[in-house]
């Protein structure tokens, strides 16, 4: 009973939130045909786990053309009023918790929440995330982000940011000759690159439902995609068993990591972020030196006098606090900002607003002293190292431990007698 208390407490206090109230849309009727249907149904994966009460997925694939027909009838009558109707089996979620990598399974934090849905229902649901993200694609394709949408992948958010280093590493190591001296070429006093590392804290987990509705009808969403998706986060519920007790618990924050609409309301809700940075940043420097993938923020500038310097700062800034404005929590353990400079005018701005702890570890206050962020010498970033001085050397080095390791975990397991599927 302990357990199972503890588990229902931890699900009730860190996925409550305001309920998602259903704002004035139309009735979406049905954005798709029966034939899309029934091949959705079809492509039910026929080996990925699903509640146990449900059948498996080889059963639901092999009644598509059956169920299609009967299924579309249903959802014409369900989807024809405003709010259309769910039903609560597909809304509702049978939690599994694996442990996150490299985490002991010893407490809650270190397990990772999975919520598995009823097949037919996932299926609905991710044919109509697939047109939501086709209607909405042109609007969220604008922005820097990099993760869930078609075309792009985390080779684009790296290159961002090799390129960059790459820029810094060239700016400050640049030596001026005698005869640049000789026709007066300019002399910066403060020169050099910063860039910022934000990882969010259970990101999906924490997203304010009341959040969505705003992002869907920034994205430009028509109104009867609106209305499916703001209805099948209303009313949700996460059912646990435990020490043979079932336990239905009321959830009314977060997106479901394992939904597959989560990807796509994600990305919506970091484009809604990107929108708002408008009123403090200029367009084009958000689209020039932000980069978004998944929970991973990395902001970056050059600059070029004291100037520059502060302007970074202050969009630094502005950032966080938007983030904080979304009810999204930054992960402390996980930020991380690089600084190179060079020229008097940068050591005098070093020097009033960097400090030294004890351990000889320096930081930056951001967000007046609110905020304290490590100022280190490379950091990694989506698997690859980023820093201002050989980081294609030091990611190889990362890359090839980790492979390493890999290695002498699979040769364990062989010598163990374990087998791998």
């Amino acid at each position: 009973m302990e357990e199972t208390a503890a588990y229902v407490h931890h699900i009730a206090t860190s996925w409550a939130g305001p309920e998602l109230s259903y704002p004035p849309l139309p009735a979406p009727h049905i954005p798709f045909t029966v034939t899309e249907l029934e091949e959705a149904i079809a492509k039910i994966p026929a080996t990925k786990a699903v509640p146990h009460s449900f059948p498996p997925g080889p059963f639901w694939k092999s009644q598509a053309p059956f169920l299609a027909g009967w299924l579309y009838e249903q959802l014409t009558c369900w989807w024809s009023s405003s709010p259309p109707f769910i039903p609560q089996a597909w809304k509702d979620a049978w939690v599994r918790w694996p442990p996150k990598p490299n985490k002991p399974a010893t407490k809650l934090d270190n397990l990772k929440m999975l919520g598995l849905q009823k097949p037919l229902g996932k299926a609905v649901l991710q044919l109509v995330a697939h047109k939501a993200l086709k209607h909405s694609f042109e609007r969220l394709r604008m922005w820097p982000q990099f993760a869930y949408l078609p075309h792009r992948s985390t080779r684009d958010a790296l290159l961002r940011a090799s390129a960059y280093c790459q820029a810094v590493r060239n700016l400050v190591l640049q030596k001026r000759s005698v005869h640049q001296t000789t026709v007066l070429q300019p002399h910066f006093s403060c020169v050099g690159g910063i860039q910022l590392f934000l990882d969010l804290t259970r990101a999906f987990d924490a997203l304010p439902r009341s959040v969505l509705a705003t992002a869907l009808s920034n994205a430009k969403l028509t109104p009867q995609l609106q209305s499916i998706l703001l209805a099948w986060h209303i009313g949700t519920n996460d059912n646990i068993a435990i020490n043979n007790t079932v336990r239905c618990i009321p959830v009314s924050r977060g997106v479901r990591q394992g939904c597959c609409s989560a990807p796509y309301l994600w990305s919506t809700a970091m484009v809604l972020l990107l929108n708002e940075l408008q009123d403090t940043i200029p367009l084009q420097w958000i689209k020039d030196h932000i980069s978004i993938y998944a929970d991973d923020l990395h902001i970056f500038c050059l600059f070029y006098n004291e100037q520059d310097l502060t302007d970074c700062i202050y969009f630094f800034e502005a950032v966080i606090m938007a983030i904080d404005r979304m009810g999204l929590k930054l992960s402390p353990q996980k930020l991380c900002l690089l600084l190179k400079g060079k020229g008097p005018g940068f050591l005098l701005w070093k020097k009033r607003y960097c400090v030294t702890s004890k351990t000889l570890q320096p930081y930056l206050f951001l967000c007046d002293g609110s905020l304290r962020i490590p100022i280190m010498k490379k950091c990694l970033y989506l698997g690859a190292v980023m820093s201002y001085g050989d980081f294609q050397k030091q990611t190889v080095a990362v890359r090839v431990n980790v492979g390493w390791n890999n290695f002498r975990n699979f040769s364990l397991g062989l010598a163990n007698g374990t087998r791998f599927l």
